[in-house]
C-alpha cells in the first residue's frame, strides 16, 4: 500500500539524482480513480514553483491511432530560435502525416535520427537544469511515440531528465505494450497505487470537514468507498453540497457521479460484469454472472477481485446500494431490459424464491416463459402476507397483463383491488365495478362481498352499496350458514352507525339486538361492531367496552379490518376513555405493516387527532389532521376525509389559529359525507369555528342540519353528539333564554346520565340561562364531573366560564384562583384563546372605575378593545388581535359603551380619538 507521502518522497529522491546526472524514468501504475492524474499535477506544480524545466502530454483512447501525438505534445511548446529544432520539428511533422514512411527501411533510418534528434533536443534543455517530463495514461500513446519514449529512456541514465509516466491497471494488469516494452525496462521505477488505509481515509475526511465525525462514521465511510480516492473526495464533495447537518458521509450525487465516471474508463468486460452484478442485486453470485455473461467462472472471478480493489464490490456484491445504483443507471434501457430478462430465466432455473424471480420479470420485457405466471401470482400472495403492497400490486398487474383471460382473474382482481386500496383507494376504484358484477353473479364469497360493500361507501357510491347489501340479506335464498350471517349482522350494523341515511332510521338498536340473537355466537370481528352500532344508537355500555377490550387484544391487521378496529376505537372514544383508546390506538398501529399503507397511516392520524383534541392535545391535533389529509388525496379518502377535517378545524380554532382554520372551512369535503357519521363530526367542529368567529347564525344553521339528521337516523344520543347543549348556549348568548331553556330540557329528556362530560356540558349549558348568582354552583359542579374525566379541554373551558362568572359578580379572589387554573390547563393545551379570555375577564373586573363616561372608567382590557374597534377593526379582527373569542370581545363592549354612555361603536372614534391615535 502506498501513500501519497511515500510516493512524494520517491519522486522528490528520484528529481535529486536527476540534479546530480542520473536521470531515470518512474511508472506510476493503479486503477482508475486512485489519483495518477492528480499526482502529475502535483509534480507540474512542484516544478513551476522550483528551478525545474517542466514537458507534458497526455494520452487519450481516441488518440492511440494519431502518429507521433505524444512526441508533438511534448515538443510544441518549446520555443526555440530557428536552429536544428526546427528543422527537427518540421521533420516531426512529415513523420506525423506520413508515418507509413517508417515503415519503409530509408525512412526508418531517417526516423531513428528524427528520435535521436528529438533526444539531443531535450538533452541541451537539461543542461543548466532539470527537466521534467510526465506522459498521463500512456498506455494510450501511438506506438511511433513510444518507439520515441523508448528511445529517450534507453539514454537517460546519464542526463539530468526525469520521465514520469501513468499507465492503467486493470483485472489483467498493465496492458501488454506497457509491461513488454516500459515497466520491465532497466531504468524504470514503478510506483503501483493501491486503496488507501481506513486511517488515510479518516485523515482525508477530516482534513476537509469541520464536523467530528465518530469513529464507526469513518469506518463505514471507508467501507462505501473501498479506499478508492475518488469515491471518497466524492463523500467530502456530497457532505459540502447537500449533505450538511447530516450524521455520517453519504453517498450523493457526486458519488454517483465518480462511480460513473469510474464505469467509463474500465474495459468493457469489467464493466459488463460490474453492470451484470447489479441487476442480479443480493443474488449476485459468480457461477450465475459467467451464465448471465456466458463467460468462464475464472475470467469472472478475476473481474470481481479487481472491481473490489477498485473499491466497487464486496465479494460479488456492491458495496452499497448507492453504488450499485449508480451502475444501473448507466445502462441502456433495452440491454436492462434483457439483462432483467436474463436474470428472471437464471433465477428460476437455479430455484431461488418466488419473489426474487417475479422482481425481474417485472423489469423485463415479453414474450414471457410459461412458468411466469405462476411465479408471479406465487410471489404477489408472500407480498400481501408480509405487507409488501407496492410489489404485491406490480406483481398481480403484470399477472394479470401475461393471462387477462385466466380462469383465476377474478380472485388476481379482488387481491389486486384490496392491494391498491391499502395504497390509494382511488387506484382501486377502476376494479370494484368489475368485483361488484362478479357479486351479482352469484361468483363472490360473502367476506368479498362485504369488502367490497365497504369500499362503496368510503366512496359515496351509496345506490351501489344497497345493492350489495341485499346481496347480504339473511332472508335471501341460500342463506344458511353461519359465516353469511356474520357478514350481514357486520353490514346492518356497521350501515345504521356510520351510514345511516341508507337506513334512513330504519334500523335501530332493537333491530340489531335482534340479528344478534338470531345469528348467534357471532365472531368477535362482528361483535364489536355490533356493539358500538348500539353504543351510537343509544345502548351498548359494558358490554360494548368487553368486546372492544377483547377485539384490541386480539386484532390481527388485514386487508379488511378497517371496519372493526375503527369500531373498537370509537366505542372507548364515545365512553369517555380517551388515555384508554389512545393506549389502543399506539398499539394496535405500532406494527411496522401499517406504516406500509398509505391508507392505514391516513386512518390512523385522523384517529389519533380526533382523541388528542378531546384530551387537549391540541398542537399534536392539528398536526395529526393535516397529516391525515395530505398522505392521500381528497379523492382518494372519500367520504372519510371529514373526520380528519374536522378535527383540523376544531383544533386550529380551539389554538386561536382562525385563518387556518378557515383554510379548512373553505376546503371541499363530498357533500355526500354529511349523511355520514363523519359528517356530523364535521357539521359540529364547523359551527363551533362560526361560534368562535362570531358567525352565529352559521353555527345556529350546522347545529340544527347536525340535529335534523340524527334524529332522522334514530341517532339522537347525547353521549354521541349533544348538538341541543351546544345550541343552547349560542341561544343563550343572544339572549334566547327561552329557546335555550326548551333545549336543554329536550336535551334532558334523553339518556345521557352515564357519561359524566355530558352531564356537565348540560350544567354548563344551564348555567348560562341562569341569573349570574346562580352560575357559580352550576359550574362548579360540572368541574367536578369532568375532573373525573380525560376531558382537559373541555375542563379549561369550564373553569374560564366559571372565573369569568365569579369576576363578574365581583368575587374577585375566587375569581383569580380559579382563573390561574383555567389559564395554567389553557396553556397546556396551548389554547390562546382561552388564556386571553381568562386575563382579560379578571383584568377586565380589576380597578374598575365608576362609570362616569370617561375613558378612566374603562379597564385596561376594556381600554384595548375601545381602542381597537375606535380604529375600526371588526370584532373579528379584535379576537384574533389580542387572542379572545368573539363572544368575549362583545361582552366588553356591552360593558364599555355602558360605562362610556354610548351608544354603539360609532361613537367610539370621537370619545377614544387621543387614545385611538396614540394606540
Amino acid at each position: 500500500m502506498t501513500s501519497d507521502d511515500s510516493i512524494n518522497g520517491r519522486l522528490q529522491r528520484l528529481i535529486a539524482d536527476a540534479e546530480e546526472n542520473r536521470g531515470s524514468f518512474a511508472i506510476i501504475t493503479g486503477p482508475n480513480g486512485f489519483g495518477k492524474t492528480r499526482i502529475l499535477h502535483g509534480l507540474a506544480n512542484h516544478a513551476s514553483q522550483s528551478d525545474i524545466g517542466y514537458l507534458g502530454a497526455a494520452c487519450r483512447s481516441s488518440e492511440r491511432f494519431l502518429s507521433l501525438g505524444i512526441a508533438n505534445q511534448i515538443f510544441s511548446p518549446l520555443n526555440i530560435e530557428p536552429s536544428d529544432l526546427s528543422r527537427r520539428l518540421k521533420l516531426l511533422d512529415h513523420f506525423s502525416l506520413n508515418a507509413e514512411d517508417y515503415l519503409v527501411p530509408t525512412a526508418y533510418n531517417q526516423g531513428a535520427d528524427l528520435a535521436q534528434g528529438l533526444w539531443e533536443t531535450l538533452a541541451e534543455q537539461a543542461e543548466d537544469k532539470v527537466l521534467l517530463i510526465t506522459v498521463d495514461d500512456v498506455h494510450f500513446a501511438d506506438s511511433l511515440s513510444l518507439e520515441i519514449l523508448l528511445h529517450f529512456i534507453n539514454r537517460i541514465h546519464t542526463s539530468r531528465i526525469l520521465f514520469v509516466l501513468t499507465a492503467r491497471e486493470d483485472a489483467g494488469g498493465v496492458p501488454a505494450n506497457i509491461r513488454s516494452r516500459l515497466m520491465y525496462h532497466p531504468n524504470c521505477r514503478r510506483i503501483q497505487l493501491a486503496p488507501i488505509a481506513a486511517e488515510e481515509t479518516s485523515a482525508l475526511i477530516r482534513n476537509q470537514i469541520d464536523t467530528d465525525f465518530s469513529e464507526e462514521q469513518l469506518a463505514e465511510s471507508h467501507r462505501i468507498s473501498g479506499g478508492n480516492p475518488l469515491l471518497v473526495q466524492a463523500l467530502v464533495e456530497d457532505h459540502h453540497n447537500i449533505r450538511r447537518g447530516i450524521a455520517g458521509l453519504a453517498p450523493g450525487e457526486a458519488f454517483a457521479g465518480s462511480v460513473q465516471l469510474i464505469l467509463d474508463r474500465i474495459p468493457s468486460i469489467s464493466r459488463a460484469v460490474a453492470q451484470a452484478a447489479s441487476v442480479l442485486g443480493d443474488h449476485t453470485e459468480i457461477p450465475l454472472l459467467a451464465t448471465m455473461l456466458e463467460l468462464k467462472e475464472a475470467e469472472v472471478g478475476r473481474q470481481v477481485e479487481w472491481l473490489e480493489r477498485i473499491g466497487l464490490l464486496i465479494g460479488a456484491r456492491f458495496r452499497c446500494r448507492a453504488t450499485e445504483a449508480a451502475v444501473k443507471d448507466e445502462i441502456d434501457s433495452s440491454v436492462l431490459e434483457q439483462l432483467h430478462q436474463r436474470a428472471a430465466d437464471l433465477l428460476h432455473a437455479f430455484g431461488m424464491s418466488s419473489s426474487a424471480v417475479a422482481r425481474h420479470l417485472l423489469d423485463g420485457r415479453a414474450p414471457y416463459e410459461e412458468w411466469a405466471f405462476g411465479v408471479l401470482r406465487e410471489a404477489a400472495e408472500h407480498a400481501l402476507a408480509t405487507w409488501d403492497l407496492e410489489s404485491a400490486v406490480q406483481y398481480l398487474r403484470l399477472a394479470v397483463q401475461i393471462r387477462p383471460d385466466s380462469e383465476h382473474r377474478l380472485s388476481l382482481i379482488l387481491a389486486l383491488a384490496k392491494a391498491e386500496w391499502q395504497l390509494n383507494p382511488a387506484m382501486a376504484a377502476g376494479h370494484l365495478t368489475e368485483l361488484a358484477e362478479a357479486a351479482h353473479k352469484g361468483r363472490l364469497q360473502n367476506a368479498d362481498i362485504y369488502w367490497v360493500l365497504t369500499c362503496a361507501l368510503w366512496g359515496g357510491k351509496f345506490d351501489d352499496a344497497a345493492t350489495l347489501y341485499d346481496l347480504l340479506r339473511d332472508d335471501r335464498p341460500g342463506f344458511e350458514d353461519d359465516e353469511s350471517a356474520n357478514w350481514h349482522v357486520a353490514a346492518t350494523s356497521w350501515i345504521a352507525c356510520t351510514y345511516p341515511s341508507l337506513f334512513a332510521g330504519r334500523v335501530g338498536c332493537a333491530d340489531i339486538e335482534k340479528a344478534q340473537e338470531r345469528h348467534s355466537p357471532l365472531s368477535l370481528r362482528t361483535r364489536v361492531i355490533t356493539d358500538y352500532a348500539r353504543m351510537t344508537l343509544g345502548d351498548g355500555g359494558d358490554a360494548t367496552l368487553k368486546s372492544a377490550g377483547r377485539y384490541r387484544t386480539d386484532a390481527e391487521f388485514g386487508i379488511d379490518s378497517i371496519t372493526p378496529i375503527e369500531a373498537a376505537l370509537f366505542s372507548e372514544i364515545h365512553s369517555d376513555r380517551l388515555y384508554s383508546s389512545i393506549r389502543s390506538l399506539d398499539s394496535l398501529f405500532s406494527s411496522t405493516k401499517v406504516r406500509s399503507s398509505p391508507l392505514w397511516r391516513s386512518v390512523h392520524h385522523a384517529y389519533k387527532a380526533f382523541i388528542e383534541l378531546r384530551l387537549g392535545d391540541l398542537i399534536n391535533a392539528a398536526e395529526n389532521a393535516r397529516k391525515s389529509l395530505e398522505v392521500l388525496p381528497l379523492r382518494s379518502l372519500g367520504v372519510f376525509a371529514a373526520l380528519g377535517t374536522a378535527c383540523a378545524i376544531e383544533a386550529y380554532t380551539e389554538l386561536g389559529e382562525y385563518d387556518l382554520a378557515e383554510q379548512y372551512v373553505k376546503r371541499p369535503v363530498p357533500e355526500i359525507s354529511l349523511d355520514t357519521r363523519y359528517g356530523i363530526y364535521y357539521l359540529g367542529a364547523r359551527a363551533r369555528y362560526y361560534s368562535a368567529t362570531g358567525f352565529t347564525h352559521s353555527a345556529n344553521r350546522d347545529l340544527l342540519r347536525c340535529g335534523k339528521k340524527l334524529q332522522e337516523w334514530g341517532m339522537d344520543n347525547p353521549s354521541f353528539m349533544p348538538w341541543r347543549l351546544e345550541l343552547a348556549q349560542l341561544s343563550a348568548k343572544a339572549t334566547e333564554f327561552g329557546r335555550s331553556r326548551r333545549l336543554i330540557r329536550q336535551h334532558n329528556s334523553l339518556p345521557h346520565e352515564d357519561s359524566p362530560r355530558v352531564r356537565a356540558m348540560g350544567l354548563v349549558a344551564l348555567a348560562t340561562t341562569q341569573e349570574p348568582r346562580r352560575r357559580p354552583a352550576l359550574l362548579r359542579e360540572a368541574v367536578d364531573l369532568l375532573q373525573e374525566t380525560d376531558y382537559r379541554l373541555q375542563l379549561a373551558h369550564t373553569l374560564t366560564e366559571l372565573s369569568c362568572t365569579l369576576a363578574g359578580l365581583g368575587e374577585m379572589s375566587k375569581a383569580r384562583l380559579v382563573g390561574q387554573q383555567a389559564a395554567s390547563l389553557a396553556a397546556s393545551c396551548d389554547a390562546a384563546p382561552l388564556q386571553g379570555e381568562v386575563s382579560m375577564a379578571v383584568e377586565g373586573h380589576l380597578d374598575s372605575q365608576p362609570d362616569d363616561g370617561s375613558q378612566d372608567a374603562l379597564s385596561p382590557a376594556e381600554y384595548r378593545v375601545a381602542s381597537l374597534a375606535a380604529l375600526g377593526y371588526t370584532n373579528r379582527e379584535i379576537s384574533k388581535k389580542i387572542y379572545i373569542t368573539v363572544s368575549t370581545v362583545e361582552q366588553h363592549l356591552t360593558r364599555i359603551y355602558r360605562k362610556l354612555d354610548v351608544d354603539g361603536r360609532n361613537d367610539l372614534p370621537l370619545v377614544m380619538k387621543g387614545s385611538a391615535a396614540a394606540h
